[in-house]
């Protein structure tokens, strides 16, 4: 489970500071595919899970759509003013929100919470080519956010560098979280798959579309004359 937490004495570590000396300034899209022998938890995956999220970033801004599930987010992160926004777009109305980043947890919660806050993972040395990146698979030894025992695998790539995406969004229509393999943290890189196998479930993530290039920066302005509550 994500907690919505206040992260008290934020700073920023060295290793955090290193990775956002290359930001990404583009888009990313993950698709989550659930199999299963049995077509009802298929179906009752997808009825909370979005199918995929997209999202767009730069230094200061997180815009992140979801197609499916449970949240429909439409999420506006404005770093900033530290401000977070769900976008309705059929009542075309907006409610303000708050967002947590774990990225800055204190380091007294960091200590507290220390397998959410880093995964750790055992390097497989099994290379491949995943959505054109060079990617490396690893085993989730221990993670906050995978469940103990279950075969958890991702594959990460240094091909792009990706500040970290760790946020928890909250307002008063819904909840989101960024995809599971950015909240994950791990600080190898950018996860690329991740794979595990729960309640008789396969869980794929897969990075199915991306571009370091952002042209349209109207992606991260509200839609004028609309409300915001």
């Amino acid at each position: 489970m994500v907690l919505l937490l206040v992260w008290a004495g934020c700073g920023h570590s060295s290793e955090q500071q290193a990775r956002n000396m290359n930001s990404f300034h583009g888009y990313l899209r993950y698709s989550v595919e659930a199999t299963s022998e049995d077509s009802t938890d298929v179906a009752t995956f997808y009825m909370f899970s979005p199918r995929y999220v997209e999202l767009w970033m730069n230094d200061g801004f997180l815009r992140m759509i979801e197609t499916g599930g449970a949240s429909r987010g439409n999420i506006l992160i404005d770093r900033q003013q530290q401000l977070a926004y769900q976008i309705d777009t059929v009542h075309q109305q907006v409610y303000r929100g708050v967002y947590s980043d774990f990225e800055e947890a204190s380091d007294e919660l960091q200590a507290m919470m220390p397998d959410h806050y880093r995964p750790a993972l055992e390097n497989l040395q099994n290379d491949t080519t995943i959505a054109g990146l060079h990617c490396t698979e690893y085993l989730v030894i221990r993670s906050g956010y995978t469940r103990y025992g279950t075969d958890t695998r991702v594959w990460i790539t240094n091909d792009l560098h990706v500040q970290p995406q760790r946020f928890d969004i909250e307002t008063d229509v819904n909840r989101a979280t960024t995809p599971l393999p950015l909240y994950l943290g791990a600080s190898e890189g950018l996860v690329v798959r991740m794979q595990y196998e729960t309640d008789g479930l396969m869980i794929t993530y897969d990075l199915s579309a991306w571009d370091s290039t952002l042209t349209n920066t109207d992606i991260f302005t509200l839609p004028e004359g609309w409300d915001v509550h």
